[in-house]
């Protein structure tokens, strides 16, 4: 399987320009599957094991993890990552999918702000 960081890559090196439409349908393709069944699983057990208060709060962290939104989630409920006395959600490693989300998009405005991309 191709990297798709390097193929994004070698597109720019080649034409100097970017397929938007290409590099968020390679991101899906590889990142969506295993996020959908991640989410969908942890949403069923938490349905069937958690107390109904916490099945809400872990409801929404599930909802922004697939939005991509879990890192400004977390941050604001002051949720420390490494702070093993508290209880967090079972979707909190998703707040570095989320970060990688936000970089990405980021880079491709910064890029083609700045007239060094152009955007197909």
């Amino acid at each position: 399987m191709q990297n798709p960081r390097k193929s994004g890559l070698r597109q720019v090196e080649r034409y100097q320009r970017i397929d938007l439409v290409a590099f968020w349908a390679r991101r899906a393709r590889r990142l969506l599957p295993n996020a959908l069944l991640v989410l969908a699983t942890t949403l069923l057990v938490t349905a069937a094991v958690f107390p109904f208060m916490q099945r809400q709060v872990t409801a929404q962290d599930i909802i922004a993890a697939l939005l991509y939104f879990s890192n400004f989630r977390f941050a604001e409920r002051s949720v420390d990552y490494f702070d093993q006395e508290v209880g967090s959600s079972p979707v909190l490693h998703f707040w570095s999918l989320s970060i990688e989300e936000h970089s990405a998009d980021a880079s491709v405005q910064l890029a083609s702000t700045s007239g060094r991309l152009a955007i197909a």
